[in-house]
């Protein structure tokens, strides 16, 4: 296709996948967190609010607390979270509609290899949602609080506010564990080479470590060390899982051309 026929099946890609997150998130919305009551009679309550409530008894530094800033507050965080579940339960869409772009470019043996391409792309993504639940944004909190503390301000930060840092920390550090998948997409391209990856990873560790400085506002380098160590090694996974697909790539050309 060209350049316009390009543009229009991404769009339409696009589209699938924004129909898919919303259509995902209103669900979760509206998900009661106990069937049974409701079938009963009895108080409806939705399962986003018991989210919401393990989130904050989770992820809520010691000795904050939350305000609601306005009147919306609520709201927006309460759309917040079901946006946060509508992506993690569309991310195998999100995945196979990313693959089914990218199918017309590769041979029928490659396009056998659906079913590992979404599954790496959600089990990556799923473990980068649980390393920031778990590991990153407490320790970020953690952070923050040193430092509102140090003024001797009061630790009241606003509902939305810490439901949409939640969200965002959870998305962004999921979308960046799915690097290597796009690796090997780029590679079957030949866009990239393992090669070139491999010459260049000195400078991607810098910049890695200058970009980490920055959102990792610790005074020691714990934080960032924490936060630089899985993204190193998903660095090596990528070359790795890069030379493999072009190995394959080059013996399945050699075969075709056979």
């Amino acid at each position: 296709m060209n350049f316009l026929g390009h543009t229009e099946e991404l769009v339409s890609r696009l589209r699938v996948i924004f129909i898919a997150v919303i259509a995902c998130s209103a669900l979760v919305a509206f998900l009661p967190a106990d069937i049974h009551s409701l079938l009963s009679f009895g108080l409806y309550s939705p399962l986003i609010l018991e989210f919401a409530r393990t989130v904050q008894h989770d992820l809520l530094p010691e000795g904050v607390s939350l305000i609601a800033g306005g009147f919306m507050d609520a709201v927006l965080a309460y759309l917040m979270l079901s946006l946060l579940m509508g992506v993690l339960l569309s991310s195998p869409i999100i995945a196979y509609e990313v693959y089914k772009f990218v199918n017309p470019a590769l041979f029928p043996s490659e396009r056998r290899s659906l079913a590992w391409f979404v599954l790496s792309f959600v089990a990556l993504f799923s473990l980068g949602v649980l390393f920031a639940y778990f590991l990153y944004i407490p320790l970020t909190f953690k952070v923050m609080m040193y430092f509102v503390k140090s003024f001797g301000a009061l630790p009241l930060i606003p509902l939305n506010d810490f439901i949409t840092n939640v969200v965002a920390f959870m998305i962004s550090t999921g979308l960046i564990f799915t690097f290597p998948v796009f690796v090997v997409l780029a590679v079957k391209f030949g866009m990239l080479t393992p090669n070139t990856l491999a010459a260049n990873r000195r400078y991607v560790y810098l910049g890695l470590a200058v970009f980490l400085a920055f959102i990792t506002p610790d005074p020691t380098p714990l934080s960032m060390l924490i936060t630089i160590i899985p993204l190193i090694i998903l660095f090596e996974v990528s070359i790795i899982a890069g030379r493999v697909t072009l190995k394959r790539s080059r013996k399945t050309q050699a075969h075709s051309q056979s």
